[in-house]
């Protein structure tokens, strides 16, 4: 009877944690296998439900039920002999054999060991690598910075003006607009050099000052504004002014003189206006040496020796002259556009009439139609 009543308590759900201690009081007495329900397949009667699935003292998984882990009395008696060992609540999970080498196998190809990633040169760099290269490249750029601001408060030398005096030459609105465009190009280089210039605008006032800082930005340009003309800036002795139209090339460049190019863009290139200028009120007056260097540049046939270049043209050879060793056949060739060259011209054109530079520039002429001149760049 009492058998009976166990069998079909259990049968029904009603007894959970209680079975498997019943279940043993109940076999020994009666001589049962003490296993009955071990084989695979076989469930036991009155398996208890949980996690979404019956597991049972003779589940083919061979686990224990939840409720004799760690239980006293005789269902952990039971499980013992089962001979399965209980497992704190807290114990890891168990992995098949050979399990165990597993987890750093996946590691070694997921996660390169620094070694690999250091000698693979198309393994992708690591965020520490991102960040060393961020962090050279902001302390690049503040030195950079540092590099200019030194340069514009030290007004004692290297000191390099664009002379915009000559505004009155220019004919139409396009050639003001490309002055502006050529100056912008020119503080763009000077912000960028190794070792730039203090770079500063003279008579820089009227329709010039307008709209270079009321259309392109202009008053946060890092450059040197001054309303005053050349001449009552500096000493008339140390004023070099830079002509196409000059008997003497420059061959050198001093860091205590001023050197001055003249702020003229004209369609037809009139001559002359700069070296007049220079000669009315005896200053210095050189030419960049262009014509010396004609062959090594390509200047071929059909090319002028001295070519009318832009005024950024002739910013970018003097700030590259300053870092080359003094080397002007490098500063003309980097400096010199392939279009105002003739067939000959040298590795610096990319086939597309402009000239590809270190810096990121690139020259296409003038900011309004391309074929702007500046009659105040010497051409050499």
């Amino acid at each position: 009877m009492v058998l009976a009543m166990g069998f079909r308590s259990a049968a029904r759900g009603r007894v959970s944690g209680a079975w498997p201690a019943l279940k043993w009081q109940l076999a020994q007495p009666l001589g049962l296998a003490t296993q009955p329900f071990a084989q695979p397949g076989i469930t036991a009667p009155g398996a208890l439900e949980f996690g979404g699935g019956q597991r049972g003292l003779g589940s083919s998984s061979g686990a224990c039920p939840r409720t004799a882990r760690g239980a006293p009395g005789s269902a952990r008696t039971l499980c013992q002999s089962l001979n399965h060992t209980p497992q704190p609540a807290n114990a890891p999970r168990r992995t098949r054999p050979g399990g165990a080498a597993l987890p750093a196998a996946r590691a070694a190809l997921v996660r390169p060991n620094a070694a690999a990633q250091s000698t693979d040169p198309l393994a992708s760099p690591t965020p520490a690598t991102v960040d060393d290269e961020i962090g050279r490249a902001l302390a690049a750029a503040a030195e950079q910075r540092a590099r200019l601001a030194a340069a514009l408060a030290d007004e004692s030398r290297w000191r390099l003006v664009i002379d915009c005096g000559f505004c009155h030459t220019l004919t139409a609105h396009k050639e003001l607009r490309s002055l502006a465009k050529q100056i912008q190009t020119s503080v763009g280089h000077n912000r960028r050099a190794e070792a730039p210039f203090c770079l500063q605008v003279s008579s820089w006032f009227g329709d010039i000052a307008h709209y270079a800082e009321g259309t392109m930005g202009g008053a946060a340009w890092p450059l040197l504004k001054r309303q005053q003309p050349t001449l009552d800036l500096f000493p008339r002795e140390l004023i070099t002014v830079l002509s196409p139209d000059a008997a003497e090339p420059l061959t050198d460049l001093d860091p205590a003189r001023v050197y001055v190019v003249g702020g003229i863009v004209d369609k037809s290139v009139i001559r002359g206006v700069t070296a007049g200028f220079a000669a009315r009120h005896e200053v210095q007056v050189r030419r960049l040496p262009t014509v010396e260097l004609a062959e090594q540049l390509g200047l071929g046939p059909g090319a002028p020796k001295r070519p009318v270049l832009n005024i950024d043209d002739v910013v970018y050879a003097l700030l590259r002259f300053r870092v080359n060793g003094g080397d002007w056949l490098d500063a003309l060739d980097a400096a010199i556009p392939a279009r105002k060259r003739g067939l000959g011209s040298r590795s610096t054109s990319n086939g597309s009439g402009k000239d590809s530079r270190k810096d990121g520039s690139n020259d296409s002429g003038s900011g309004s139609g391309g074929d702007s001149r500046s009659g105040s760049e010497e051409d050499a």
